[in-house]
């Protein structure tokens, strides 16, 4: 009969072991599923967040190509002197070296004015800042005799 109390305290504990073992499991369970559901909301936020950053990085990538376009419309038509006077456009044009070594420039690439001075200075000025610095009298001559002798302005 001890034999069998024996036994039977040996499966309660048994039992209770196991029992404890299972509480434990279900504990660790509902963690992991607490711990999922919150990994599961940070990575929906985090793909919201990518998602967003995604599309500000089109729209800056956009506006990034748009400029790039203008810039270089803007390069070509610094290049051809557009809006430019005439002659001014024909002696910056020029393939004459002896003309071009007398240019300095012109007047609206040598001033330099603080940004919020500049439409004062345009609206002063005017076309003025078309004007082409040059080395010297001789050089202003030849530049107006270039123009003269191929009738550009």
């Amino acid at each position: 009969m001890e034999e069998i109390l024996n036994e039977g305290t040996r499966i309660e504990e048994e039992t209770k072991r196991e029992q404890d073992a299972v509480e434990d499991l279900t504990k660790r369970k509902e963690n992991v599923r607490l711990d999922a559901n919150k990994q599961e909301e940070e990575l929906k936020r985090l793909q919201g967040d990518f998602s967003q950053g995604e599309s500000t990085f089109k729209e800056v990538e956009g506006e990034l190509h748009r400029l790039r376009i203008h810039q270089s419309s803007l390069a070509d038509m610094e290049g051809r002197f557009d809006g430019y006077e005439e002659g001014v456009r024909a002696i910056m044009m020029s393939q004459e070296t002896s003309l071009k070594e007398g240019i300095i420039g012109l007047l609206t690439d040598i001033v330099e004015v603080d940004p919020s001075y500049e439409t004062a200075l345009e609206a002063a000025l005017g076309h003025k800042l078309q004007s082409l610095l040059v080395k010297g009298k001789g050089e202003a001559l030849r530049a107006r005799q270039y123009l003269k002798e191929g009738g550009l302005g």
